[in-house]
């Protein structure tokens, strides 16, 4: 199954297709990034601030805008970083994004993630996915 994973860190939002060969090798090519300012805010807080909301909710559209064009058939799957999963307003963040881009965010456990990925005739899930990634 083709994947193209939203990273979504407190520094960085990062974009990248996966797919497997049909020599079993994981392939991988990264389409795009953009710096987002999360981090200070969530730390110094611990809620996503306005300035940074706006900011990240914006690029986090423009990516998935990128993914929906750039490899319409791929799963989509959002992971988010510790850090932004942490945040008070994180779900509210998360509800925002849904709405704008019309994609529902769902929590995944590591397995689930390495799953989709790795095996492509598993079942799908529901796209994208919201899954909080140790960094």
């Amino acid at each position: 199954m083709d994947t193209t994973i939203l990273q979504l860190d407190s520094r960085v939002f990062r974009l990248v297709y996966f797919r497997v060969k049909e020599t079993g090798d994981l392939e991988s090519v990264e389409l795009g990034t953009s710096a987002v300012h999360l981090g200070d805010s969530i730390r110094e807080t611990g809620y996503i601030g306005r300035r940074a909301w706006i900011e990240a909710l914006a690029i986090a559209s423009e990516l998935v805008d990128a993914a929906r064009e750039r490899i319409p058939n791929a799963h989509l799957v959002v992971l988010a970083s510790e850090t932004v999963a942490s945040a008070e307003n994180a779900e509210g963040f998360f509800t925002a994004l849904r709405r704008r881009t019309g994609v529902a965010p769902e929590v995944l456990l590591p397995a689930e993630v390495v799953s989709l990925i790795t095996r492509p005739n598993a079942p799908e899930r529901r796209s994208p996915s919201v899954f909080p990634v140790p960094l």
